[in-house]
């Protein structure tokens, strides 16, 4: 979540967070081993996961339906699009 929140502020855009734990499930073998090797091994993960979840696991949008960014736009009144009641 640290990691999605830092990618939005620097680029507007969400992180999917099924495609997220999908690639780090499927890369669970690099957890284990960095955790058994110590810091070195567990700084070269967060760099990895940091450029492999920046490059292509962004939230799309779906057509007619409203996503996690429209939601909270609506909640916290920060839209354009929407005025206050």
């Amino acid at each position: 979540m640290n990691l999605r929140n830092y990618l939005y502020k620097r680029s507007g855009n969400l992180l999917s967070l099924y495609k997220c734990f999908k690639t780090l499930f499927e890369n669970s073998h690099r957890l284990r081993k960095a955790l058994k090797l110590g810091m070195r091994e567990i700084r070269k993960l967060l760099i990895w996961s940091n450029s492999i979840l920046g490059k292509n696991h962004w939230l799309e949008e779906k057509k007619k339906s409203k996503g996690l960014k429209e939601i909270l736009d609506i909640k916290i009144c920060k839209s354009a699009k929407y005025a206050y009641i």
